[in-house]
């Protein structure tokens, strides 16, 4: 491939990047050497370029990634490409559907494309929930290696709770990401109620305001994907009023806890305050009592020089005086 130096951007965001630059052994990237394929996961990359003509024998690729998750990740990802090239095999209809409708929608404006990140972590996310459990090969084999993360977590089974999240930079879309995952559950539950693989119950935990309003965009993505999607994924969404009652009364438990353990932690902290408080006074006062014993040193030893000056002068006067000195 030809490298274009006023743009250094080998790839398309919307799509499997099939390009990368090469990389010394200290993780600097040289912009003057690009490798087919996609990168890796398990090398520690710098943005920084190499100075021209700082040359390196080997580099990255030469060598087997020692980070412990290179081979689970670069699994996952090789197995949930093959299954969206055979067009998403062994997925509910409605899994599909949505599948389709986002990533494969001739008729969406280019403008409105998802990338592909997007795509791939609620692919990734699908897969492992959906499919994997029923490859008896590399599937179950990738759930077991879950489990043993999990059980990394804590001895207490209390403590053993699913957890996968997706590493995602900053500006990929996140928000989206969340709506989609929300939808895709919801939709498949109300389809299938005995369904375990599927949630009915989400709970969005915002650190501040800012977040707090930008993750109600979710709700408006999937009021627009409900109103723009086909006529038959258009399942029933009506919520029962006990439904709205069960969620309501989760979300108040939660709510309620959360303003506990707040309550909790405020007060921590302010014990900490009071505490530092006094600790600084304390050391305030020995602090004074130094100085000022310090400053009465100085002074004695001032007016005591200035005593003995004025007390040789007179005497030299009057000695002056008698003997006519003056």
């Amino acid at each position: 491939m030809q490298v274009n130096n006023d743009n250094p951007v080998l790839n398309n965001p919307y799509e499997e990047p099939k390009y990368y630059y090469d990389t010394d052994m200290n993780g600097n990237i040289d912009y003057s050497k690009v490798i087919n394929g996609r990168r890796p996961y398990g090398y520690d990359v710098n943005i920084v370029p190499k100075k021209r003509g700082d040359k390196t024998l080997f580099s990255q690729e030469d060598f087997i990634s020692v980070d412990p998750n290179a081979e689970f990740i670069n699994g996952i990802r090789k197995e949930v490409k093959a299954w969206r090239e055979a067009g998403y095999p062994k997925a509910s209809r409605i899994t599909k559907e949505l599948l389709d409708y986002w990533f494969n929608n001739n008729e969406r404006r280019a403008n409105l494309r998802l990338f592909f990140c997007q795509r791939e972590a609620v692919e990734t996310a699908v897969w492992l929930n959906e499919i994997a459990e029923r490859d008896p090969n590399i599937g179950n084999y990738i759930l077991n290696l879950l489990v043993e993360r999990r059980h990394s977590v804590s001895k207490d089974d209390n403590y053993v709770l699913p957890r996968t999240a997706f590493k995602m930079a900053t500006g990929t879309g996140k928000t989206v990401v969340m709506a989609m995952l929300i939808l895709y559950n919801y939709l498949n539950k109300r389809a299938n109620p005995m369904d375990t693989h599927y949630a009915d119950h989400f709970l969005l935990c915002a650190p501040g305001i800012t977040i707090r309003d930008k993750v109600d965009g979710i709700n408006d993505h999937i009021d627009k994907v409900l109103k723009d999607a086909p006529t038959k994924l258009q399942v029933s969404v009506n919520v029962a009023d006990a439904d709205w009652q069960k969620i309501q009364a989760l979300f108040d438990q939660q709510h309620q806890w959360m303003l506990t353990k707040m309550q909790e932690h405020i007060q921590e902290v302010n014990n900490m305050f009071v505490e530092e408080r006094r600790r600084v006074q304390k050391r305030y006062k020995e602090y004074d009592g130094c100085y000022l014993g310090h400053y009465a040193q100085w002074f004695f030893l001032f007016f005591f020089a200035l005593g003995f000056f004025i007390f040789t002068a007179v005497i030299v006067m009057m000695v002056g005086k008698w003997f006519k000195w003056f």
